[in-house]
């Protein structure tokens, strides 16, 4: 499950996310509620910082009834390269307690996506089940570009990237 930056609304709230586990624990099993490490810096970009998040977004071992693990690890180094035929991939980095689990339940939501338009089932279970590297190499050939018709050349953009991504170099031509 998804279960978002601290004060995120868009997502399967915690009390949906207990009557699944309680459904599950119900036929025998043992369920655990994860997700994975991101590539950006923010409240999920290490399982530490993550399992605080989830906390303050109400996810718990208490309120959810199942333990809570970011299953590609601390850093995201607990994985499983995974072949595949695809046409742009032929490897994917699966998170290893996913890849390793007897059986996934993907609670997913719907919302908007700066790159896909609407993120549904299909980019969130690619994206969720993936290490940071792995959503790095999906994310791979999206690169900023500039729109030369809307830049100010104010600067703006390199002041508020939150990873230092963005050079303002003046062009003398």
């Amino acid at each position: 499950v998804h279960w978002g930056e601290y004060g995120n609304v868009a997502i399967i709230s915690p009390q949906m996310v207990r009557k699944v586990v309680e459904l599950v624990k119900e036929s025998g099993a043992y369920p655990f509620v994860t997700d994975t490490n991101t590539i950006y810096s923010g409240g999920r970009k290490n399982a530490i910082i993550s399992i605080e998040t989830a906390a303050k977004n109400g996810f718990t071992r208490e309120t959810l009834g199942a333990p809570i693990i970011v299953a590609d690890g601390i850093y995201g180094m607990n994985k499983v390269v995974v072949n595949v035929d695809g046409n742009i991939l032929n490897e994917v980095e699966v998170a290893g307690d996913i890849y390793y689990a007897d059986y996934v339940i993907y609670l997913t939501h719907v919302k908007g996506h700066e790159l896909f338009g609407m993120g549904g089932s299909l980019k969130n279970v690619a994206m969720g089940c993936s290490t940071p590297r792995g959503k790095k190499i999906m994310h791979s050939d999206a690169k900023p570009v500039v729109k030369p018709e809307r830049c100010k050349a104010c600067g703006h953009c390199v002041s508020v990237c939150p990873e230092g991504a963005i050079n303002y170099v003046k062009y003398n031509g």
